[in-house]
């Protein structure tokens, strides 16, 4: 009867809980299509007001255009020299980060432009739009165009395909009037500029934003470069913008569904889109509903589990209990046997925690005897600190049968030493009132400071970033960690037993190997580099210390490698080594062209005083009019002509030499061996040099410093050809501090411009055409200063006085160490 009964409670627990778990799964479902429809709105309203902030945003940063291109007459005055508006006009730029250029055009030639460059350019504005009808000073757009600026870019129309990491910029033109004449205004925007704002607003690069004009032509994107140009199709959603301004929905473009945002500007000819996948915008919501969905129907089951499970467990704790109450009788008499025989500490103790018995190993540990304990408050015993009687007391006063204690507690021995013990109270015979607490306990101290150690020893060997490996006095492997396993492939399971040949190469000769062991032999330790196989045959190069473990009969009975991996460390040595070598000849190889235009331009004359002298004597005598001193005169002239050539083969020759020998030498004649080699193009450009050269002893590589010095000369050079001013200086300046050797070199070429200046160090940066500079120049002469002659080499922008007149321009400083 009492089985049925049960099966029937059983049944009917299974029935309601799926029933539950039904109702619940379609609450679920409900919900999750209403939040599928909030998530979709969330959505739309997001994407709605990231449009009218980039079309606020937009329209604000062209009416500041507007403005400017309406008050430039204010700005600017075109009866100023041309080279004083184009600075006004690069000025203003700092203040626009919007504005890639500035340039003004008379009957579409520019005549002024915030970059020289543009200068002369004729640029028809058919492409601008719209077209003027009844006002002609109206601002127009421009098709996007490829490149930095008008003197380097192509239109759109004309590329097939734009690559992705391309340069573009916008045109818009505004007539204006300066000085009563009618004038066009281009400004190229700058592309990358508005791109950061539709980065700001592209939630983690997933919504693909789009500028286009009214006419729908695609003027920038964020993500769909190849369509920049090409009109889009007007949709009906775009087609409702045209009307209010603002329009979001879903479209299906290119079939895939997506959420949509058109905006217009306010004043201006510009859509604004944002378009996001209508799947993707979900993925974030679908998963957490599949999650949401999930948990909840696991903790459906798990309770319906669990209910089962009580079930199951009361029924078989009531069996049991039939069995302890057999067994209860028989394990008492058990008990009082091993109760005094016990190695463990034991005590029985009443309901109110007083000693009713105690065993002999506790009385040993407390060194008490059992008279004296009976009876006794157990919180009372000697062996307990202050915070143990504490919690004893309160423990006991609550008269809990309940109680099931098993801790760790530092307690005082028999000596009044600390140790550790582990203890554990429980009640006995808890069902009646007369229940009763054993108390069993057991000293761990020296297992615990044991455990200690050995945790402490195998967290360092297990948790260090270098390999280990522990081998027998045979080379069999017996241990590895974890970092053995990472480095060499080799799992612990597979290794354990090898020999540690395993893991040997052929990269090194069997004398490096007889020299590793007679060490090992001799003084019990190795270290050294060394090159290994891993578990897949390749090599890696190793930082390996071997030590030998020694018995109390000095024998081995164990080795203990310990080893790093530098195979990556070692190969950008080597990369770096190649990278330098590399760049160093090709900065070579640029000096050597203008070397040799230098050496042309300096021979020009001495050849011509050999000519004119020999040409000289030759006629004398065909005329019968030579004297021995005026042939003596025109022999010296010849002479020493020839020793100014010989004397320029010679620098030449040094300065291409190779020598890499590390001597002293005289940091004056560095300087006028730069010069020399120099100094025919300066002359011819007008360029005087201004020296206040110490004459200081150096410990260096010459060669390499007069390179350095050509490098800095001729980039200040180039600076000064492009100016048209009269006076051109370059200062050369020389002082030491007794520490270093400090080189000033600088110039009035006007300063370099900040966007600039943090760069030119780098290899390969020039804003140079590359037919006139390859940008390895200053990033080789950055190179030698720093890692060959242990100096440093700097440059900023400077203001200074020569003959009472006041210059601007770049100081490059030197730093050497005596």
């Amino acid at each position: 009867m009492l089985r049925k009964l049960a099966t029937k409670d059983v049944n009917l627990i299974i029935f309601g809980s799926l029933t539950i778990l039904i109702i619940i799964i379609l609450g679920i479902v409900s919900s999750a299509q209403i939040l599928k429809k909030e998530a979709i709105d969330n959505q739309l309203e997001i994407s709605s007001l990231n449009g009218k902030y980039l079309a606020e945003n937009l329209n604000q940063n062209m009416h500041n255009i507007e403005i400017l291109i309406e008050n430039i007459s204010s700005i600017i005055d075109t009866k100023e020299s041309q080279r004083l508006t184009n600075i006004r006009l690069h000025n203003i730029l700092e203040r626009f980060p919007i504005i890639r250029s500035i340039n003004i055009l008379d009957k579409n030639k520019i005549i002024y432009s915030s970059n020289d460059l543009n200068l002369g350019l004729i640029i028809n504005d058919y492409l601008f739009y719209p077209k003027p009808l009844l006002q002609s000073n109206i601002l127009r757009v421009s098709y996007p165009w490829l490149g930095r600026d008008f003197i380097s870019g192509t239109n759109v129309l004309g590329e097939d395909d734009i690559p992705e990491d391309n340069l573009s910029f916008i045109p818009i033109l505004k007539d204006t009037y300066i000085n009563d004449k009618k004038y066009s205004v281009i400004i190229n925007l700058n592309s990358d500029f508005i791109l950061s704002k539709f980065k700001e607003r592209s939630a983690n690069n997933m919504f693909e934003i789009t500028l286009s004009r009214t006419d729908n032509i695609l003027l920038l994107s964020n993500k769909n470069i190849n369509s920049i140009g090409k009109q889009q199709k007007i949709s009906s959603l775009l087609q409702n913008a045209f009307d209010l301004n603002i329009s979001t929905g879903i479209e299906e473009i290119n079939n895939t569904k997506k959420i949509v945002t058109y905006t217009l500007t306010q004043d201006y000819p510009f859509i604004i889109s944002l378009h996001l996948d209508y799947k993707e915008s979900l993925i974030s919501w679908n998963q957490k509903s599949y999650k949401f969905f999930f948990i909840s129907i696991s903790i459906v089951v798990i309770c319906i589990i669990i209910v089962l499970i009580l079930i199951l467990v009361y029924k078989k704790s009531k069996e049991k209990e039939i069995q302890l109450q057999k067994l209860q009788l028989e394990n008492q008499e058990k008990f009082k046997h091993l109760f005094q025989d016990s190695h463990l500490m034991t005590a029985i103790l009443d309901n109110k925690g007083r000693i009713l018995d105690i065993n002999g190993s506790l009385l040993e540990f407390l060194n008490a005897q059992l008279k004296n304990t009976i009876d006794k408050s157990f919180w009372n015993l000697s062996c307990w600190e202050y915070e143990e009687k504490s919690f004893f007391r309160r423990l006991f006063i609550k008269n809990d049968s309940n109680i099931n204690i098993k801790k760790e507690i530092k307690v005082l021995d028999k000596l009044k030493k600390e140790a550790i013990i582990e203890i554990n109270i429980f009640a006995i015979n808890k069902d009646t009132e007369n229940y009763k607490y054993i108390s069993i306990a057991q000293d761990i101290t020296q297992r615990k400071e044991r455990e200690k150690k050995l945790l402490q020893a195998y967290t360092v060997f297990d948790n260090t970033q270098d390999g280990i490996v522990i081998t027998d006095r045979y080379t069999n492997i017996v241990d590895v960690n974890s970092a053995f396993e990472r480095i060499t492939g080799h799992s612990k399971k597979e290794i354990l037993g090898k020999s540690i040949r395993i893991l040997k190469s052929d990269v090194r000769n069997e004398d490096f190997y007889i020299n590793m062991w007679n060490n090992l032999n001799n003084y019990n330790y190795w270290e050294g580099e060394i090159t290994n196989l891993k578990k897949d045959k390749s090599l890696y190069t190793e930082w390996l210390t071997i030590n030998s473990i020694l018995d109390k009969n000095l024998q081995v009975i164990n080795y203990i490698g310990i080893f790093s991996d530098i195979s990556k460390e070692k190969e950008k040595e080597y990369l770096l080594k190649e990278q330098e070598s590399v760049i160093y000849q090709q900065s070579k190889m640029a000096s050597m062209g203008e070397m040799i235009e230098n050496i042309a331009h300096q021979w020009r004359q001495p050849l011509s005083v050999i000519s004119t002298a020999a040409t000289g004597i030759k006629m004398q005598k065909e005329f019968n009019i030579s004297n021995e001193e005026d042939e003596i005169k025109s022999l010296d002239s010849i002479n020493e002509a020839a020793q100014y050539l010989s004397e320029t083969i010679e620098d030449f020759k040094h300065f291409l030499s190779n020598n890499k020998e590390l001597k002293e030498f005289s940091l004056e004649s560095c300087f006028t061996s730069a010069i020399k080699l120099t100094s025919s193009k300066l002359k011819n450009r007008d360029i005087q040099i201004i020296q206040n050269i110490d004459d200081i002893k150096i410990y260096g590589l010459r060669n390499e410093l007069i390179q350095v010095i050509i490098n800095i000369i001729n980039n200040a050079r180039d600076a000064l050809d492009e100016l048209e001013i009269e006076d051109k200086y370059i200062f050369i300046n020389s002082r030491t501090n007794k520490k270093n050797v400090l080189i000033e070199i600088k110039n009035n070429g006007d300063i370099i411009p900040k966007e600039i200046i943090n760069r030119i160090f780098e290899p390969y940066f020039t804003t140079k055409h590359q037919s006139q500079g390859t940008g390895i120049g200053l990033y080789m002469s950055s190179e030698i200063i720093t890692n060959h002659m242990n100096g440093s080499l700097t440059v900023k922008n400077e203001n200074f006085i020569y003959n009472d007149i006041e210059y601007q321009g770049p100081c490059f400083k030197i730093e050497i160490p005596i």
